[in-house]
Formats: structure tokens, sequence, C-alpha cells
């Protein structure tokens, strides 16, 4: 762990965290206009 780069593991980090964020919102719109259309 000494030896890596932490600059470089907080910026993959970072890009981790803003892929799972736009998964879970597109998630989170597939369902809504699913539950939409279902209702209607």
């Amino acid at each position: 762990i000494s030896d890596a780069d932490l600059a470089a593991l907080v910026t993959q980090l970072q890009s981790q965290i803003t892929s799972l964020q736009a998964s879970q919102q597109a998630f989170v719109k597939i369902s809504d206009l699913n539950l939409f259309q279902f209702i209607r």
C-alpha cells in the first residue's frame, strides 16, 4: 500500500463512485417510467 500512488487511487475511486451514481440515476429514471406506464 505504501508504494501505491494515492492520487491515482483517489481518482480511480471517484471515477467508480461517479459511475455508480450514474447507474443509480438511470435505474431510477427507468423504474419511474415503467411505473408511470403501468399506472396509465
